[in-house]
C-alpha cells in the first residue's frame, strides 16, 4: 500500500526504471511459477521421474535468445507494452489483434492460477472454494493496481523465497522420515525415477530429452520474449546491463525452484515406495500426494503437546 502513494504512469508501469537486477530476477522466476507448478512438478516427478528437470535446459536456451534479441529492442524503445511495438512495426489493427489475443490468453491463465491455490486452501480450511477464488482475485488486483510494478516485484520476491524454503523444509524432513539420503537414493534409483538421458526422438512419448528441450525452449520463449508480464518486469531495471543480469538471475532461480520441486517428488516416491497411495486407491487424484506434507511435518504439531 505504501507504493500506492507513488503517482505517475512511469512509476506504475515500470517503477521509473530504477529496480535492481536481483529483485527483478526473482520476480521473473515466480511470475509463471504458480500453485499449479508447486502442485504439479512434485506429482509429475513422483509418477514419471526426474526427467522433467530437463525442461530447464529449454528455459536456458530461451533466456539466452531473449537477452540477445528481445531485450535490446524493448529496452531501447522505452515502450510500456509489447503491443506498442506491433503498432510501431505494423499498424494499429495488428496491435489490436495482439491485444485481444493476449487478453484472452491471460484471462484463461489467470483463472487457472487463482483456482489452484483456492483448491489447496479449501482442502486445508474447508472454506468455500468460490469465496477463496474471489478473495484471492480481489487481494491480488488491489495490491497490483495500487502498488504498481514495484509492489508486484517485491511480492514476487517474497513468493519465490517462500516457495524455495517450503520445498527445502519438506525435502529435508522427508529425508529424515525415510531414513537418510542413501535410502532415498536407493529407492528412487531402483524405482526408475532417475531417468535422465532418454534421447528417443518419438514425439508421442510423454517426455524425452528432445521434447523437453525443444518444447521447453519454444513455450518459455513466448513467455520471456514477448509476454507483457515478463517484458514489463525486465524493462523496469535501471539499465540494459542490469536487465540482462536479471534474466540470468531468473534462470538460476528457475533451476532452483524446479530442482527443489523435483527433489520433493523424489522424496515422496521414497516415502511411499512400500505403499503407493495411488495404486492402493487411498487417494483419488495424483495431485493429492502432497498430503504427505501433513505426515512428514507432523513433528511441528507434536512439539506443541
Amino acid at each position: 500500500m505504501y507504493h500506492a502513494c507513488r503517482r505517475g504512469r512511469g512509476e506504475l508501469f515500470s517503477s521509473e526504471r530504477n529496480l535492481g537486477a536481483v529483485s527483478v530476477g526473482l520476480s521473473l522466476t515466480s511470475t509463471f511459477m504458480s500453485a499449479a507448478q508447486v502442485l504439479g512438478v512434485p506429482s509429475e516427478t513422483y509418477l514419471f521421474g526426474a526427467k522433467f528437470l530437463q525442461m530447464c535446459l529449454g528455459q536456458s536456451i530461451n533466456v539466452v535468445i531473449t537477452v540477445i534479441i528481445f531485450l535490446p529492442v524493448f529496452y531501447r524503445l522505452r515502450i510500456k507494452t509489447t503491443n506498442k511495438y506491433l503498432e510501431m512495426r505494423f499498424n494499429k489493427t495488428v496491435k489490436m489483434y495482439g491485444f485481444i489475443l493476449y487478453i484472452f490468453a491471460t484471462v484463461f491463465y489467470t483463472g487457472i492460477i487463482i483456482y489452484a491455490p483456492a483448491v489447496i486452501l479449501n482442502r486445508a480450511t474447508k472454506l468455500n472454494i468460490w469465496m477463496l477464488v474471489l478473495t484471492t482475485g480481489i487481494v491480488c488486483t488491489l495490491y497490483t493496481t495500487m502498488g504498481g510494478m514495484r509492489a508486484v516485484v517485491w511480492t514476487d520476491v517474497l513468493q519465490t523465497l517462500l516457495m524455495v524454503s517450503g520445498f527445502w523444509v519438506f525435502t529435508v524432513r522427508g529425508i529424515f522420515r525415510v531414513g537418510g539420503i542413501q535410502k532415498v537414493w536407493q529407492a528412487v534409483y531402483n524405482g526408475g525415477r532417475i531417468n535422465f538421458g532418454d534421447f528417443n526422438p518419438d514425439p508421442t512419448q510423454r517426455y524425452t530429452f528432445w521434447t523437453l528441450l525443444l518444447g521447453g525452449s519454444l513455450v518459455w520463449l513466448a513467455m520471456y520474449g514477448v509476454n507483457q508480464a515478463q517484458v514489463q518486469r525486465y524493462i523496469s531495471c535501471s539499465s540494459e546491463r542490469s536487465a540482462r543480469w536479471a534474466l540470468f538471475i531468473n534462470l538460476a532461480g528457475l533451476w532452483t525452484v524446479v530442482g527443489s520441486a523435483v527433489c520433493c517428488g523424489l522424496v515422496m516416491f521414497a516415502f511411499y515406495k512400500d505403499c503407493d497411495p495411488i495404486k492402493a486407491r487411498i487417494l483419488s487424484a495424483t495431485d493429492q500426494v502432497q498430503y504427505m506434507l501433513l505426515i512428514v511435518l507432523n513433528f511441528l504439531l507434536q512439539k506443541r503437546h
